[in-house]
């Protein structure tokens, strides 16, 4: 087989419906590459994870670029580190702002088995080729840290996530002053009522001075119910504060709140696949600047079904939501046209060759009217 595919739909009616432009694979893809395990968009790039690529070997992700407004996207690139070697999951998590990407390798072990790194590549050539700039490692790397499990950039900010770190896990704040020369750590954040196995940094998101990390195994709400903390910087990314810790108002034990989380703006959304029927995400929303967050929506699929998964992965821009399922073979649209006080599901996406067992939906990335979704198997 190919070893898993990415499909990029696109909207001209605001949502309401979505179509399939691309269908993308690798160029030299082989079974069980797992491409499509993560997806990030920006503009005209796509980036795709590929952590198994070479039988179980270090990794690679590949970027696509579209040069006719997303009628067609083609391959410029395929990004390896520069010490890759076996088992380093390389492009298990993918982030792209700009002429940057972020690539995370949790499995790979300069300071120890798994103490996992991450990898920051730049094009200075509009997309045409990519170089490898850093290689991100934390100051206190561990083995089994599994830092680079989770990662996200915007601007200059690149956070990486540890959820193995010092048992509690935590997540890592790195600064470019130059440009995207170099990169420092600035920050190391961790929950105010850290505990071990909260699986805090499972996942990250960033926009401007706000980061959010998903613990998806804190259990405020019942064992393993989830959580996820909000930080903010007030002094360009020197230091960082939590000024929140968002739960569900029904949280449960096992839910996976926090598996996913997504940030833009005032808006952040937390998946929890084990919530409920079929999985759910949640909505939160800031009126006050950031200085306290409510719960605005919960967000299930019309058609929930057992074992679907959904909030597996979770994408936002603006006013639309996108969730993703594992089981389901599908990612839903919601949209807000009141601010955010409701949201509506207007649309089911699915692929135009679906079949069981590919895993459509497990990875989502939506940049204005496009959505990319990954089905790694």
């Amino acid at each position: 087989g190919t070893g898993g595919a990415v499909y990029v739909l696109r909207t001209s009616d605001g949502g309401a419906t979505y179509a399939q432009v691309a269908k993308l694979t690798a160029s030299d893809g082989a079974a069980n590459d797992e491409f499509g395990i993560s997806v990030a968009i920006d503009g005209d790039t796509i980036v795709v994870g590929a952590q198994h690529y070479n039988n179980g070997g270090s990794g690679v992700v590949y970027v696509f670029l579209t040069t006719d407004g997303g009628a067609t996207y083609g391959q410029v690139a395929k990004l390896t580190a520069a010490d890759a070697a076996v088992n380093d999951r390389f492009g298990y998590s993918v982030a792209i702002a700009g002429d940057t990407i972020v690539v995370g390798a949790h499995g790979d072990d300069d300071d120890g088995s798994d103490s996992g790194s991450a990898y920051v590549f730049r094009t200075t050539d509009g997309g045409a080729t990519y170089g490898q700039v850093a290689k991100l490692t934390a100051s206190d790397a561990a083995s089994g840290d599994l830092f680079g499990f989770s990662v996200a950039i915007d601007g200059n900010t690149v956070v990486v996530g540890a959820w193995g770190d010092d048992g509690g896990g935590s997540a890592y704040v790195f600064l470019t002053t130059d440009g995207g020369a170099t990169y420092n750590q600035v920050a190391k954040l961790t929950a105010a009522d850290r505990n071990n196995n909260d699986h805090f940094g499972y996942s990250v998101a960033v926009d401007g001075s706000t980061i959010v990390v998903g613990a998806r195994y804190d259990d405020d709400g019942g064992g393993d119910s989830g959580s996820a903390y909000v930080f903010r910087t007030s002094d360009g990314g020197v230091t960082y504060v939590e000024v929140a810790k968002l739960t569900a108002d029904d949280a449960a034990a096992s839910d996976n709140f926090g598996w996913s989380v997504a940030i833009d703006g005032d808006t952040i959304v937390i998946g929890a696949y084990d919530a409920g029927i079929g999985g759910a995400a949640y909505v939160f929303l800031t009126t006050d600047g950031g200085a306290t967050y409510g719960q605005v929506a919960k967000l299930t699929a019309a058609d929930a079904a057992v074992h679907d998964s959904f909030g597996i992965s979770v994408a936002i821009a603006g006013a639309t939501i996108v969730v993703g399922t594992w089981g389901g073979e599908a990612a839903y649209i919601f949209h807000t046209s009141d601010g955010g006080a409701t949201y509506v599901e207007l649309s089911k996406l699915t692929a135009d060759d679906a079949a069981s067992w590919d895993d459509f939906g497990f990875s989502v990335a939506i940049d204005g009217a496009t959505v990319v979704a990954g089905a790694y198997s």
